[in-house]
Parts: C-alpha cells; structure tokens; sequence
C-alpha cells in the first residue's frame, strides 16, 4: 500500500497494489512478473481484487474507506482508497486503558457491524478483523480497513496466508474440515 496524492481532488490517498509475494516479482522497469507456476493463482487473483474494489466502489458503509478507483497497470491492478487519518482500534484500546465503556463501544461498533453486514450480503468476508485492521479516524468513527482477495486469508492455498493470530477462524488455518460443524 502506498500514500499517495490525488491532484484532481487535491487530498491524500492510499493505493493498494495486488502484488501477492511468492507469486509476483518488480521488474527493474517497475512492471510486474508472475511466476511461470504461478500464472493461474496471479491471474485469478487479479480478477477477483478488481471485482472487490469495484464493488465497494459502487456501494457506500458507514465504516470502510472509500474506494475511489480501481485500475490495471504495469502488469497489476490498484484500488484507490480514501485516506483515512487514525489510529488502530490496538493502540486505542490501549491509550485507553484497554477497556470501553458500553456507550462508547456501542456508538463505535454498529456502524462497523452493519458495513460487515453489507460486505457479507455482497459476497465479500473479509476474513481478517482484528483490533489491528480496525482504524479509529481523528472523526471518531471506526473504519475496516484491509480487504483482501479470500486466498490470502487461507492457509490451505497456494499463495501467501495473511492471517491475524487468535482472531482468524480455524478454517483459515487449514487443519479443519467442511465436517466440523457434525
């Protein structure tokens, strides 16, 4: 992800590069190589990272960083985010002594548990929540940050897991089957 400024609007923006690790490579021209075994996971990838950025483009949550364009180049695509000035829900916890008061979290929460509600109704589970991809703006409003594409939340695929220890569900880690529930 990089900062970035938008000189159309004249604000600061984040930009999201699909460049999965073990799959993709920086040329020295700056564009993107995959990796010859690693075509089909690169390219399935790319398809459904564009998918998610333009469906969250074209739908507004009370508690996601806007995306403001999706594009291809150089061999990738982008997502063009809104740049949300904050902390982590983490650090907040913790500059607040690690506890909340039901108002607080109240008037916190249900915006985030709403947006997550209408990620799920559009096929899009982030698969990653945690206090460290929640951010909480200088608005005060929390913001769920770092959608990605479901494989890099697995660690049963072949790409690169990104998992957050001790808030990934137990599917994600690959050591449980469809028969658990039984």
């Amino acid at each position: 992800t990089y900062i970035a400024w938008d000189l159309s609007n004249n604000v600061s923006v984040k930009i999201k590069e699909y460049f999965p690790l073990g799959v993709a490579f920086r040329n020295p021209d700056a564009t993107v190589s995959i990796a010859p075994d690693k075509k089909y996971v690169f390219n399935e990838g790319l398809l459904e990272f564009i998918e998610i950025g333009r469906t969250i483009m074209s739908k507004s949550f009370p508690a996601l960083q806007d995306v403001e364009d999706v594009f291809e180049a150089d061999g990738t695509a982008y997502t063009v985010y809104q740049n949300i000035q904050g902390i982590t829900l983490s650090d907040f916890l913790t500059r607040n002594g690690g506890v909340l008061k039901w108002e607080q979290a109240r008037a916190l929460f249900l915006p985030l548990i709403d947006t997550i509600k209408g990620l799920h109704e559009l096929g899009i589970v982030h698969g990653g929540i945690s206090p460290d991809t929640i951010l909480v703006g200088r608005d005060g409003k929390l913001r769920l940050r770092g959608i990605c594409i479901p494989r890099l939340r697995s660690a049963s695929t072949d790409g690169p897991a990104e998992l957050y220890s001790g808030y990934a569900a137990p599917e994600q880690y690959g050591k449980f089957d469809a028969k658990l529930s039984e």
